[in-house]
């Protein structure tokens, strides 16, 4: 009996930390740039893969442009089944979505260079930031983003030349000393 109820307070404690992981996300909201592959099932004459547009539309094949930004993945299957339904009967349609890029830019005081880093995922955009996914304070990212981060710090005179001028001190120190005996 103990285990009936220790498994059902885990089941319990699972779903609803599961539904509220659920309940935060937002649907990804699709926008020029994204990758969308678009498959009609058993017409391989129909399938398409392409970036949405500038203007924020795509154009498939005996349909001709739709507009695709704005509307989440649901949305846009919908659209394109309900096109498409009106010159195949009972038309099936799947779409995959590669996101936009988030972009990092690293940038090296110190050797006064830039590195632009494509990462394909938020995970792979902290790590060009040199940032833990394990950290307190995750920086909010979202596809398509541009994030600066400065590696190293601006040279600085005295640390990179403090035992030039030592020396030079140390020289002239020696010199004056032979020259006034």
């Amino acid at each position: 009996m103990k285990k009936i109820i220790l498994k059902l307070t885990l089941y319990c404690f699972c779903f609803s930390m599961l539904s509220m992981t659920l309940a935060d996300t937002a649907p990804y909201v699709l926008s020029s740039g994204d990758t969308l592959e678009i498959k009609v099932i058993n017409k391989k004459d129909l399938d398409t893969k392409q970036a949405i547009a500038l203007d924020g539309s795509i154009s498939l094949p005996s349909i001709g442009r739709m507009k695709a930004s704005g509307l989440n993945l649901d949305d846009l299957q919908k659209k394109v089944k309900a096109s498409y339904s009106e010159y195949i009967k009972n038309a099936d349609v799947v779409i995959y979505l590669t996101p936009r890029p988030i972009y990092v830019v690293q940038n090296d005081p110190k050797k006064q260079t830039w590195e632009v880093k494509e990462a394909k995922s938020h995970e792979e955009a902290l790590a060009y930031m040199g940032i833990s996914n394990q950290s307190a304070n995750l920086p909010t990212l979202h596809p398509g983003d541009v994030v600066t981060v400065n590696y190293g710090k601006a040279p600085d005179f005295w640390e990179d030349n403090w035992y030039k001028l030592l020396s030079a001190v140390g020289m002239a120190t020696g010199i004056w000393a032979v020259l006034h005996r």
